[in-house]
Parts: structure tokens; sequence; C-alpha cells
């Protein structure tokens, strides 16, 4: 959701015609990938769960460098704006990584038929530095909310093997007394023979 809104309102600050948000989904260390959160004016069932490899296209190659890129030659094969009126190439095709202190969480693509003024790309880097800590709060906060319910679990099982352990030890009790018992009934009984 807040993948969705901070795209569409960039977009619309800035007059830019197209977008996507791909942040680093890294829940399996050994299988990074950059999936695709948010998305604007694009074919959103042809792209819906994109998933991009570092290094793989421009935007793995700007999350793989951590630097911006910047195009103004776009191939005709490359990208389409659509409206209802038709489709046209864009164009500029800015992409930005998503990072603060050299940490990437993601990669910002944004296409118009604008170029982008020097002041937009470095506003455009500065909201991505803050999007960037946003996004790490986030995950860090889901983490913790994963660790605190794991916990919760480990409690829960924990009082109900403590609960069966006290079960347990009432039946053992139980049956050492009646053993006690039987072994003094015993007693009497053969006291009782003997006298």
């Amino acid at each position: 959701k807040m993948s969705n809104t901070v795209l569409s309102e960039l977009i619309k600050y800035l007059g830019a015609n197209q977008g996507a948000m791909f942040i680093l989904n890294d829940e399996d260390r050994e299988d990074q990938y950059l999936e695709m959160k948010a998305c604007y004016a694009y074919n959103r069932k042809k792209h819906l769960n994109k998933q991009i490899r570092s290094g793989e296209g421009l935007a793995g190659q700007a999350f793989q460098e951590k630097d911006i890129i910047f195009v103004t030659d776009i191939p005709e094969e490359y990208i389409n704006i659509t409206s209802g009126l038709g489709k046209s190439v864009p164009t500029c095709v800015l992409i930005v990584p998503i990072m603060v202190n050299d940490e990437v969480n993601g990669v910002l693509e944004l296409a118009s038929f604008s170029p982008f003024k020097p002041h937009e790309i470095d506003l455009i880097k500065k909201i991505s530095e803050s999007l960037s800590s946003s996004i790490s709060s986030v995950k860090t906060n889901e983490h913790t909310k994963e660790l605190l319910l794991e916990s919760q679990q480990m409690t829960e099982e924990m009082r109900a093997q403590e609960e069966e352990m006290r079960q347990n030890m009432e039946e053992l009790q139980a049956t050492q007394e009646a053993l006690i018992r039987k072994e003094q009934d015993k007693d009497k009984a053969n006291n009782m023979v003997e006298a």
C-alpha cells in the first residue's frame, strides 16, 4: 500500500507517465530478487508478479551497481506508454536504486515523455533514501513481529508440556501411593497371619 501511494504521488508530482517500484525480497538469503510491489500505468496483468535478479536488465544493473541509470535513447521494444488513444515510446527512463547507507532495498523505475531535470533527479534520489529507510523499518518490524509470534508459540507449547508433565507426575504419585498402600495392606495381612 505504501509503495503504491508513494509511486502514484511521485509520478503525479513529476509529471511522469509510467513507473514501477521493485522491493528486494531477501527472505531466502540464498535466493534474493527484486519483486514488483507497485506500478503505475503498466499493463498490470502482464507485470503483476515480475521478479528481477541482480544484474538482470537495467533495473537489476542499477541495483547491482548501486547507481542511477538515466536513458534517453529508448529502443522501440523496451517500453511503451499506452493510453486509450494509442501507445508511444517514452523520451527517457530513470532507474534509481532505493538505498541508504550503501544498503539497497529496491529500485524505482520511471518513464516520461519529458526529460527529467537535474533537480528532479536529485529529488527522486532523496525520496529513494527516505523510502529505503521506511522499507528497512517495515522489514525490521515484520521480522520482530514474526519472532514475537514464534516466541509466543514456543511459550504456549512449553506451558502445554509443563501441564502434561504435571499431570504425569500426579498420576505417578497416585500410582506410588497406591503401591505403598498395597504394600502396607500386605504387611498388615502378613502380620495378622503370623500372630
